[in-house]
Protein backbone atom coordinates (compact mmCIF):
# COMPACT_ATOMS: atom_id res chain seq x y z
CA UNK A 1 0.00 0.00 0.00
CA UNK A 2 1.15 2.99 -0.83
CA UNK A 3 0.66 5.50 2.35
CA UNK A 4 1.86 8.85 0.41
CA UNK A 5 -1.34 8.26 -1.59
CA UNK A 6 -3.77 8.48 1.89
CA UNK A 7 -4.99 11.71 3.19
CA UNK A 8 -4.02 12.44 6.84
CA UNK A 9 -7.21 12.88 7.91
CA UNK A 10 -8.42 9.79 6.23
CA UNK A 11 -10.42 7.08 8.31
CA UNK A 12 -8.79 3.88 8.21
CA UNK A 13 -9.81 0.10 9.21
CA UNK A 14 -7.40 -2.93 9.17
CA UNK A 15 -9.26 -6.12 9.34
CA UNK A 16 -6.69 -7.56 11.93
CA UNK A 17 -3.78 -6.44 13.10
CA UNK A 18 -1.22 -4.92 10.75
CA UNK A 19 2.43 -3.73 10.93
CA UNK A 20 1.63 -1.12 8.70
CA UNK A 21 -0.72 0.43 11.23
CA UNK A 22 2.05 1.28 13.18
CA UNK A 23 3.85 3.28 10.06
CA UNK A 24 0.68 5.20 9.77
CA UNK A 25 1.14 6.07 13.39
CA UNK A 26 4.19 7.17 13.03
CA UNK A 27 3.37 9.95 9.73
CA UNK A 28 0.62 11.13 12.48
CA UNK A 29 -2.25 9.83 10.80
CA UNK A 30 -5.27 10.28 13.65
CA UNK A 31 -8.04 8.19 12.59
CA UNK A 32 -6.84 4.37 13.05
CA UNK A 33 -9.25 1.54 13.55
CA UNK A 34 -8.50 -2.51 13.62
CA UNK A 35 -11.31 -4.95 14.13
CA UNK A 36 -9.97 -8.70 15.53
CA UNK A 37 -12.01 -12.13 16.67
CA UNK A 38 -9.49 -12.16 18.72
CA UNK A 39 -9.63 -9.85 22.41
CA UNK A 40 -5.48 -10.28 22.55
CA UNK A 41 -5.87 -7.14 20.02
CA UNK A 42 -6.53 -4.57 23.03
CA UNK A 43 -2.97 -5.49 24.10
CA UNK A 44 -1.80 -4.46 20.53
CA UNK A 45 0.58 -1.29 20.87
CA UNK A 46 -0.29 2.58 21.13
CA UNK A 47 -3.90 1.41 21.83
CA UNK A 48 -4.71 4.71 23.49
CA UNK A 49 -4.20 6.04 19.70
CA UNK A 50 -5.20 3.31 17.77
CA UNK A 51 -9.38 2.61 18.21
CA UNK A 52 -8.84 -1.71 18.94
CA UNK A 53 -12.40 -3.47 18.34
CA UNK A 54 -13.33 -7.44 19.21
CA UNK A 55 -16.11 -8.64 17.10
CA UNK A 56 -17.42 -12.55 16.94
CA UNK A 57 -17.88 -12.10 13.33
CA UNK A 58 -15.39 -9.93 10.92
CA UNK A 59 -18.06 -10.20 7.80
CA UNK A 60 -20.63 -7.92 9.88
CA UNK A 61 -18.71 -4.77 11.78
CA UNK A 62 -21.57 -2.98 12.85
CA UNK A 63 -20.10 0.84 11.50
CA UNK A 64 -22.10 2.77 9.83
CA UNK A 65 -22.35 2.90 6.24
CA UNK A 66 -19.32 4.58 4.39
CA UNK A 67 -17.89 5.65 7.85
CA UNK A 68 -14.08 4.73 6.32
CA UNK A 69 -12.19 6.42 3.69
CA UNK A 70 -9.91 2.88 3.75
CA UNK A 71 -10.41 -0.08 4.52
CA UNK A 72 -7.92 -2.40 4.68
CA UNK A 73 -7.75 -6.74 3.95
CA UNK A 74 -11.60 -6.86 4.43
CA UNK A 75 -13.11 -10.52 4.56
CA UNK A 76 -16.09 -9.88 2.62
CA UNK A 77 -16.55 -7.32 -0.68
CA UNK A 78 -20.16 -6.67 0.53
CA UNK A 79 -19.27 -5.31 3.98
CA UNK A 80 -15.65 -3.80 2.63
CA UNK A 81 -17.92 -1.96 0.16
CA UNK A 82 -20.89 -0.94 2.54
CA UNK A 83 -18.23 0.89 5.08
CA UNK A 84 -16.32 2.34 2.43
CA UNK A 85 -17.43 5.76 1.50
CA UNK A 86 -18.00 6.72 -2.32
CA UNK A 87 -14.32 7.42 -4.09
CA UNK A 88 -12.23 5.43 -1.43
CA UNK A 89 -10.77 2.02 -1.83
CA UNK A 90 -10.55 -1.04 0.45
CA UNK A 91 -8.43 -4.08 -0.54
CA UNK A 92 -9.66 -7.62 0.00
CA UNK A 93 -7.92 -10.90 1.86
CA UNK A 94 -5.37 -10.62 -1.17
CA UNK A 95 -4.31 -7.35 -1.19
CA UNK A 96 -6.20 -6.57 -4.13
CA UNK A 97 -7.63 -3.16 -4.28
CA UNK A 98 -11.32 -1.94 -5.17
CA UNK A 99 -12.35 1.52 -5.84
CA UNK A 100 -15.74 1.72 -4.58
CA UNK A 101 -18.33 3.58 -6.68
CA UNK A 102 -21.83 3.63 -5.00
CA UNK A 103 -24.40 6.69 -4.63
CA UNK A 104 -24.15 9.00 -1.91
CA UNK A 105 -26.73 8.73 1.46
CA UNK A 106 -29.04 11.61 1.02
CA UNK A 107 -27.99 14.57 3.17
CA UNK A 108 -28.36 14.94 6.86
CA UNK A 109 -32.03 15.63 8.45
CA UNK A 110 -32.41 18.98 9.94
CA UNK A 111 -34.13 17.92 12.56
CA UNK A 112 -34.25 14.67 14.75
CA UNK A 113 -36.21 13.48 18.11
CA UNK A 114 -34.67 12.29 20.88
CA UNK A 115 -36.55 10.71 24.05
CA UNK A 116 -34.91 10.89 26.93
CA UNK A 117 -37.34 10.23 30.13
CA UNK A 118 -34.61 12.01 32.34
CA UNK A 119 -34.54 15.16 30.61
CA UNK A 120 -33.56 17.43 32.85
CA UNK A 121 -32.23 15.82 35.42
CA UNK A 122 -28.60 15.64 36.50
CA UNK A 123 -28.16 12.38 35.63
CA UNK A 124 -25.35 10.51 33.15
CA UNK A 125 -27.10 10.05 30.01
CA UNK A 126 -29.41 13.23 30.37
CA UNK A 127 -25.93 15.13 30.42
CA UNK A 128 -24.33 13.17 27.70
CA UNK A 129 -27.63 13.25 25.40
CA UNK A 130 -27.21 17.59 25.77
CA UNK A 131 -23.78 17.37 25.24
CA UNK A 132 -24.99 15.06 22.21
CA UNK A 133 -27.21 17.75 20.88
CA UNK A 134 -25.03 20.24 20.95
CA UNK A 135 -22.16 18.29 18.81
CA UNK A 136 -24.85 17.80 16.12
CA UNK A 137 -25.61 21.79 15.90
CA UNK A 138 -21.89 21.22 13.80
CA UNK A 139 -23.15 19.42 11.81
CA UNK A 140 -26.36 21.30 11.13
CA UNK A 141 -28.98 19.13 12.94
CA UNK A 142 -31.21 20.06 15.35
CA UNK A 143 -32.35 17.49 18.23
CA UNK A 144 -35.25 18.71 19.65
CA UNK A 145 -35.62 16.36 23.26
CA UNK A 146 -39.11 15.22 24.96
CA UNK A 147 -39.36 13.15 27.30
CA UNK A 148 -41.81 10.64 25.92
CA UNK A 149 -42.53 9.11 22.42
CA UNK A 150 -46.09 10.75 22.03
CA UNK A 151 -44.93 13.82 22.37
CA UNK A 152 -42.25 14.36 19.61
CA UNK A 153 -43.09 14.98 15.97
CA UNK A 154 -44.01 12.10 13.84
CA UNK A 155 -42.70 13.44 10.87
CA UNK A 156 -38.93 13.71 12.11
CA UNK A 157 -36.60 10.67 13.01
CA UNK A 158 -36.60 9.66 16.46
CA UNK A 159 -34.22 8.06 18.97
CA UNK A 160 -35.21 6.58 22.08
CA UNK A 161 -32.60 7.03 25.01
CA UNK A 162 -33.28 3.29 26.55
CA UNK A 163 -32.04 2.19 29.47
CA UNK A 164 -33.85 -0.48 31.41
CA UNK A 165 -33.60 1.01 34.94
CA UNK A 166 -35.21 4.49 33.47
CA UNK A 167 -37.11 3.86 30.11
CA UNK A 168 -38.42 0.27 30.52
CA UNK A 169 -41.18 0.55 27.94
CA UNK A 170 -39.97 -0.58 24.79
CA UNK A 171 -41.53 1.85 21.76
CA UNK A 172 -44.00 -0.10 19.77
CA UNK A 173 -43.79 2.58 16.91
CA UNK A 174 -41.17 0.32 14.94
CA UNK A 175 -40.16 3.24 12.90
CA UNK A 176 -37.77 4.50 16.37
CA UNK A 177 -34.05 4.07 16.30
CA UNK A 178 -32.80 2.78 19.77
CA UNK A 179 -30.02 3.74 21.42
CA UNK A 180 -29.13 1.23 24.03
CA UNK A 181 -27.19 2.20 27.46
CA UNK A 182 -27.25 -0.89 29.35
CA UNK A 183 -27.39 -4.68 28.72
CA UNK A 184 -28.74 -6.91 31.11
CA UNK A 185 -27.27 -10.73 31.35
CA UNK A 186 -29.72 -12.82 29.36
CA UNK A 187 -30.82 -14.69 32.37
CA UNK A 188 -34.26 -14.04 34.97
CA UNK A 189 -33.86 -11.92 38.27
CA UNK A 190 -36.86 -13.84 40.12
CA UNK A 191 -36.29 -13.33 43.91
CA UNK A 192 -33.87 -11.45 46.15
CA UNK A 193 -31.20 -14.39 46.73
CA UNK A 194 -30.67 -14.20 42.84
CA UNK A 195 -30.76 -10.56 42.51
CA UNK A 196 -27.73 -11.27 45.33
CA UNK A 197 -26.19 -13.30 43.35
CA UNK A 198 -26.38 -11.26 40.39
CA UNK A 199 -24.72 -8.89 42.08
CA UNK A 200 -22.23 -9.82 43.76
CA UNK A 201 -20.58 -11.84 41.07
CA UNK A 202 -20.66 -8.29 39.12
CA UNK A 203 -18.73 -6.59 42.42
CA UNK A 204 -16.44 -9.45 43.93
CA UNK A 205 -13.30 -7.51 42.51
CA UNK A 206 -14.19 -4.43 44.50
CA UNK A 207 -13.90 -5.76 47.64
CA UNK A 208 -10.11 -5.66 47.45
CA UNK A 209 -10.03 -1.87 47.89
CA UNK A 210 -13.59 -1.61 48.91
CA UNK A 211 -13.73 -0.09 52.60
CA UNK A 212 -16.28 -2.37 54.79
CA UNK A 213 -18.40 0.34 55.17
CA UNK A 214 -18.63 1.59 51.74
CA UNK A 215 -19.52 -2.31 50.90
CA UNK A 216 -22.94 -2.40 53.41
CA UNK A 217 -23.79 1.07 52.25
CA UNK A 218 -23.57 -0.55 48.89
CA UNK A 219 -25.42 -3.57 49.77
CA UNK A 220 -27.85 -1.57 51.43
CA UNK A 221 -28.68 0.28 48.11
CA UNK A 222 -28.81 -2.07 45.68
CA UNK A 223 -29.44 -5.29 47.40
CA UNK A 224 -32.31 -4.24 49.73
CA UNK A 225 -33.70 -1.52 48.16
CA UNK A 226 -36.10 -0.96 45.24
CA UNK A 227 -33.57 -1.02 42.61
CA UNK A 228 -35.78 -2.72 39.62
CA UNK A 229 -33.98 -5.24 37.21
CA UNK A 230 -35.74 -6.36 33.94
CA UNK A 231 -37.60 -9.86 34.77
CA UNK A 232 -37.10 -11.09 31.23
CA UNK A 233 -33.89 -9.88 29.11
CA UNK A 234 -34.70 -12.48 26.17
CA UNK A 235 -38.38 -11.08 25.83
CA UNK A 236 -36.83 -7.80 25.76
CA UNK A 237 -34.19 -8.43 23.38
CA UNK A 238 -37.06 -9.78 20.59
CA UNK A 239 -38.70 -6.81 21.09
CA UNK A 240 -35.40 -4.62 20.88
CA UNK A 241 -34.40 -6.16 18.14
CA UNK A 242 -37.65 -5.22 16.05
CA UNK A 243 -36.26 -1.52 15.90
CA UNK A 244 -32.64 -0.25 14.74
CA UNK A 245 -29.86 -0.36 17.27
CA UNK A 246 -27.26 1.51 18.23
CA UNK A 247 -24.96 0.66 21.04
CA UNK A 248 -22.20 1.83 22.69
CA UNK A 249 -19.56 -0.98 22.71
CA UNK A 250 -19.77 -4.42 20.62
CA UNK A 251 -18.41 -6.29 23.19
CA UNK A 252 -21.13 -5.38 25.11
CA UNK A 253 -23.97 -5.75 22.54
CA UNK A 254 -22.53 -9.73 22.24
CA UNK A 255 -22.14 -10.15 25.73
CA UNK A 256 -25.81 -9.75 26.04
CA UNK A 257 -26.46 -11.68 22.49
CA UNK A 258 -27.49 -8.95 20.27
CA UNK A 259 -26.41 -9.36 16.71
CA UNK A 260 -28.03 -6.74 14.90
CA UNK A 261 -26.85 -3.53 15.71
CA UNK A 262 -25.17 0.03 14.52
CA UNK A 263 -21.77 1.41 16.78
CA UNK A 264 -22.24 4.59 18.09
CA UNK A 265 -19.72 5.22 21.00
CA UNK A 266 -20.78 8.39 23.21
CA UNK A 267 -20.25 11.86 21.67
CA UNK A 268 -17.12 13.52 23.45
CA UNK A 269 -17.16 16.71 24.69
CA UNK A 270 -15.36 19.27 22.18
CA UNK A 271 -13.21 22.46 23.39
CA UNK A 272 -12.16 21.42 27.01
CA UNK A 273 -8.95 20.34 26.53
CA UNK A 274 -7.01 21.70 29.79
CA UNK A 275 -3.45 20.15 29.80
CA UNK A 276 -1.45 20.67 32.68
CA UNK A 277 1.91 22.23 32.32
CA UNK A 278 4.88 19.59 32.20
CA UNK A 279 6.47 21.40 35.12
CA UNK A 280 2.84 20.69 37.61
CA UNK A 281 4.37 18.12 40.56
CA UNK A 282 1.77 15.09 40.17
CA UNK A 283 -1.52 16.14 41.11
CA UNK A 284 -4.49 12.99 40.77
CA UNK A 285 -7.88 13.76 39.90
CA UNK A 286 -11.15 12.30 39.45
CA UNK A 287 -14.82 12.71 38.45
CA UNK A 288 -18.19 10.73 38.79
CA UNK A 289 -21.15 10.37 40.33
CA UNK A 290 -20.90 9.69 43.55
CA UNK A 291 -22.04 5.85 43.77
CA UNK A 292 -20.37 2.69 46.17
CA UNK A 293 -19.54 1.07 42.92
CA UNK A 294 -17.42 3.90 41.39
CA UNK A 295 -14.89 2.23 43.97
CA UNK A 296 -13.05 5.73 44.65
CA UNK A 297 -11.51 4.56 47.80
CA UNK A 298 -8.85 3.44 45.45
CA UNK A 299 -7.81 6.38 44.40
CA UNK A 300 -7.33 7.19 47.80
CA UNK A 301 -5.16 5.00 48.42
CA UNK A 302 -3.01 5.41 45.88
CA UNK A 303 -2.94 9.22 46.77
CA UNK A 304 -1.76 8.35 50.31
CA UNK A 305 0.92 5.59 49.19
CA UNK A 306 2.66 7.84 47.46
CA UNK A 307 2.15 10.63 49.18
CA UNK A 308 1.03 12.69 46.03
CA UNK A 309 -2.38 15.31 46.02
CA UNK A 310 -5.54 13.84 44.90
CA UNK A 311 -8.87 16.04 44.21
CA UNK A 312 -12.15 14.06 44.40
CA UNK A 313 -15.45 15.38 42.16
CA UNK A 314 -18.26 12.99 43.34
CA UNK A 315 -21.77 14.38 41.74
CA UNK A 316 -24.64 13.91 43.12
CA UNK A 317 -27.26 12.84 41.41
CA UNK A 318 -31.15 14.44 40.93
CA UNK A 319 -32.89 11.30 39.17
CA UNK A 320 -34.75 10.87 42.27
CA UNK A 321 -34.77 11.21 46.53
CA UNK A 322 -33.34 7.79 46.72
CA UNK A 323 -30.36 8.47 44.40
CA UNK A 324 -29.55 11.07 46.12
CA UNK A 325 -29.44 9.73 49.34
CA UNK A 326 -27.32 7.50 48.52
CA UNK A 327 -24.79 9.48 47.09
CA UNK A 328 -25.22 11.86 49.38
CA UNK A 329 -24.44 8.90 52.26
CA UNK A 330 -21.61 6.93 49.94
CA UNK A 331 -19.93 11.13 49.65
CA UNK A 332 -20.14 11.47 53.61
CA UNK A 333 -18.52 8.27 54.03
CA UNK A 334 -15.60 9.19 51.98
CA UNK A 335 -15.17 12.54 53.38
CA UNK A 336 -15.27 11.65 56.87
CA UNK A 337 -12.33 9.01 56.14
CA UNK A 338 -10.37 10.67 53.62
CA UNK A 339 -10.73 14.14 53.08
CA UNK A 340 -7.63 16.53 54.81
CA UNK A 341 -5.82 13.02 55.10
CA UNK A 342 -2.20 13.17 53.17
CA UNK A 343 -3.28 15.35 50.50
CA UNK A 344 -6.48 14.48 49.37
CA UNK A 345 -9.62 16.99 48.70
CA UNK A 346 -13.18 15.91 48.38
CA UNK A 347 -15.66 17.61 46.75
CA UNK A 348 -19.91 16.82 45.95
CA UNK A 349 -22.17 18.65 43.99
CA UNK A 350 -23.73 19.48 40.32
CA UNK A 351 -20.82 19.93 38.37
CA UNK A 352 -21.25 21.48 35.20
CA UNK A 353 -18.90 20.88 32.14
CA UNK A 354 -16.72 24.18 32.76
CA UNK A 355 -16.84 23.87 36.11
CA UNK A 356 -14.74 20.16 36.01
CA UNK A 357 -12.47 21.66 33.49
CA UNK A 358 -11.68 24.75 36.27
CA UNK A 359 -11.77 22.25 39.31
CA UNK A 360 -8.98 19.75 37.51
CA UNK A 361 -7.12 22.27 36.07
CA UNK A 362 -4.00 21.56 37.64
CA UNK A 363 -3.98 17.61 37.81
CA UNK A 364 -1.67 15.70 35.86
CA UNK A 365 -3.26 12.15 35.97
CA UNK A 366 -6.98 11.75 35.73
CA UNK A 367 -8.38 8.32 37.33
CA UNK A 368 -11.30 6.12 36.82
CA UNK A 369 -11.61 3.61 38.77
CA UNK A 370 -15.02 2.44 37.97
CA UNK A 371 -16.11 -0.77 36.71
CA UNK A 372 -19.56 -1.82 35.71
CA UNK A 373 -19.96 -4.92 33.47
CA UNK A 374 -23.64 -3.79 31.78
CA UNK A 375 -22.47 0.16 30.23
CA UNK A 376 -19.84 1.74 28.87
CA UNK A 377 -18.25 5.02 31.09
CA UNK A 378 -19.80 8.56 30.10
CA UNK A 379 -17.63 10.13 32.63
CA UNK A 380 -14.62 8.13 31.58
CA UNK A 381 -14.99 9.26 27.99
CA UNK A 382 -15.47 12.82 29.44
CA UNK A 383 -12.12 12.81 31.47
CA UNK A 384 -10.36 11.95 27.87
CA UNK A 385 -11.53 14.81 26.72
CA UNK A 386 -9.42 17.03 29.20
CA UNK A 387 -6.66 15.82 27.27
CA UNK A 388 -4.76 14.73 30.37
CA UNK A 389 -3.48 11.19 30.85
CA UNK A 390 -6.75 8.72 32.21
CA UNK A 391 -5.94 5.60 34.19
CA UNK A 392 -7.99 2.99 34.81
CA UNK A 393 -7.92 -0.75 35.51
CA UNK A 394 -8.58 -3.07 32.38
CA UNK A 395 -12.34 -3.68 31.27
CA UNK A 396 -14.95 -3.71 28.49
CA UNK A 397 -15.16 0.70 30.07
CA UNK A 398 -11.65 0.96 29.83
CA UNK A 399 -10.86 -0.52 26.73
CA UNK A 400 -13.78 1.50 24.57
CA UNK A 401 -12.48 4.84 26.04
CA UNK A 402 -9.11 3.94 24.78
CA UNK A 403 -7.71 5.00 28.32
CA UNK A 404 -4.24 3.61 29.89
CA UNK A 405 -5.17 0.67 31.83
CA UNK A 406 -3.23 -1.24 34.55
CA UNK A 407 -4.17 -4.65 36.23
CA UNK A 408 -4.65 -2.61 39.96
CA UNK A 409 -4.35 0.65 41.17
CA UNK A 410 -2.39 -0.50 43.75
CA UNK A 411 0.27 -1.04 40.99
CA UNK A 412 0.84 2.53 39.87
CA UNK A 413 4.32 4.06 40.94
CA UNK A 414 5.86 7.68 41.13
CA UNK A 415 7.58 6.48 38.30
CA UNK A 416 4.54 5.09 35.65
CA UNK A 417 2.94 8.50 36.67
CA UNK A 418 6.13 10.48 35.29
CA UNK A 419 6.53 7.98 32.76
CA UNK A 420 2.72 8.42 31.14
CA UNK A 421 2.73 12.28 31.34
CA UNK A 422 2.32 13.12 27.86
CA UNK A 423 0.37 10.18 26.96
CA UNK A 424 -1.93 11.10 23.99
CA UNK A 425 -5.79 9.62 23.66
CA UNK A 426 -7.42 9.72 20.28
CA UNK A 427 -10.80 9.09 21.05
CA UNK A 428 -13.32 8.70 18.06
CA UNK A 429 -16.44 11.04 18.48
CA UNK A 430 -19.63 9.62 18.20
CA UNK A 431 -21.11 12.25 16.72
CA UNK A 432 -19.38 11.26 13.09
CA UNK A 433 -21.23 7.58 13.44
CA UNK A 434 -24.88 8.95 14.78
CA UNK A 435 -24.09 11.28 11.72
CA UNK A 436 -23.39 9.04 9.03
CA UNK A 437 -25.77 6.90 10.48
CA UNK A 438 -28.60 9.33 9.85
CA UNK A 439 -27.20 10.45 6.56
CA UNK A 440 -27.30 6.79 4.91
CA UNK A 441 -30.35 4.83 6.75
CA UNK A 442 -32.56 7.39 8.49
CA UNK A 443 -34.35 7.85 5.12
CA UNK A 444 -35.22 4.48 4.71
CA UNK A 445 -37.78 5.42 7.49
CA UNK A 446 -39.40 8.45 5.61
CA UNK A 447 -42.72 8.46 6.57
CA UNK A 448 -43.71 11.67 4.28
Amino acid sequence: MDLDTINKNAYILFFEYDNTIQDLLKREYKHLYCVSTDKKIYDSPNYTQIKYLWTSNLVSTHFPDSFFDVVINSHSDKEGERITRNGGFYTDKHGVKHIVKKKEGKILPKDINVILSTLGKFEGIAHTTENMKKNLLEYGVQAHLYKKLEDADNKNVTIVEWEPFLYPEIPKDRHAIIELHTYPSSFKVSSKSSKLRYYVKSRLEYLKTMDFRSFFLWFVDYIVGKTEIPLDWESSKKELEKHTLLVRNNELAEFSGIKEYYLMPHCIVKNNKIMSKNNNKLFIGTYGFAAPYKNFEAVCEVALKLDIKALLLLSTNSLNSRSVDSTARYATLLYNRYNGRGKITIKLGQFSFDELKKELYDCTHLFAPQHNVYNVSSSMRFMVSLGKPVIATDSMQSREAQVLRVNSLNEITISYLNSTRNIRINQDDGTRYLCKYLQYHVWKYDRK
